[in-house]
């Protein structure tokens, strides 16, 4: 992706908007680059293809996320706080994201290659926020003294519990209370590791 980021930022706008209202199908390149008033060829010197768009917009409200979680942490001391205020953030950032997700749902699970990469993208950055909490604990002696291959576990283990967690809220099933779920599964783990 080239830099004009005001350009970039319109068409992210634009595109958010038409996928939202058609999906990621039904809008094409020509459809984006109508809305936004320009030629196609426009496009193509931002974005090579509309898939490029669509993970960028995504990238941007997990990097947006995960920001805020970060901030949202500081603002505790204990390990266990900090832990609930990240999946607090996550949930938040989660139902106000649904709407749009749902509409795409089934055209993303159609799209392996585009979920993994952003499933990798949150795991990489949410992994090292949590790793950098549970650090932290370690040297406060909040957290018994833990090696690296037990943080690097557990910091896994609950970031792949937060991402499996969206589905069903996409779907709009099962669970209504999954903060409350995961502030409990947070407690019981903390009994493990806390001195």
């Amino acid at each position: 992706m080239k830099h004009d980021e005001t350009q970039v930022e319109e068409i992210l706008t634009k595109a958010r908007e038409l996928f939202k209202r058609y999906g990621l199908k039904k809008t094409s390149m020509d459809e984006i680059a109508r809305a936004l008033g320009k030629s196609k060829s426009s496009l193509y010197y931002y974005f090579e293809k509309k898939l490029d768009i669509f993970e960028e917009i995504v990238r941007r409200e997990m990097t947006e996320f995960l920001r805020s979680t970060s901030n949202k942490s500081i603002e505790y001391q204990s390990v266990k706080l900090k832990l609930k205020a990240f999946s607090d953030a996550w949930f938040v950032t989660i139902r106000e994201k649904a709407e749009i997700y749902t509409i795409l749902r089934e055209e993303i699970f159609e799209n392996m290659e585009t979920l993994n990469k952003l499933k990798s993208a949150f795991e990489l950055v949410g992994f090292s926020q949590i790793k950098d909490i549970l650090h932290q604990g370690v040297t406060t002696k909040e957290l018994k003294p833990l090696t690296e291959h037990q943080i690097n576990t557990f910091s896994k283990m609950f970031i792949a519990m937060l991402w499996w967690t969206k589905f069903p809220i996409f779907a709009g099933e099962g669970f209504e209370d999954f903060e409350g779920l995961v502030h409990n599964m947070i407690d019981f783990l903390m009994e493990g590791i806390q001195m």
